[in-house]
């Protein structure tokens, strides 16, 4: 687990560095555009709500390297 996502569950739980915390309810609302490193964050929340439309996806999946050698022969 990353860094910034065992903080945010620890926020949630109210495991925290200092005095004790109570738990906290933590949501994650997506908008029109969330790449992979952002839904993975968000996975620290008890809810998430995205809309129909909302892109989630990585680099990887909409990076498209075309063969195109046979073009240039």
């Amino acid at each position: 687990m990353t860094t910034l996502l065992r903080r945010l569950v620890n926020l949630r739980e109210g495991k925290t560095p200092g005095p004790p915390l109570r738990k906290k309810p933590m949501v994650v609302s997506m908008a029109s555009l969330t790449a992979s490193g952002g839904y993975y964050i968000a996975m620290a929340a008890e809810k998430l709500f995205a809309e129909r439309t909302t892109i989630t996806g990585s680099i990887g999946v909409y990076a498209a390297f075309p063969n195109v050698s046979e073009l240039a022969n």
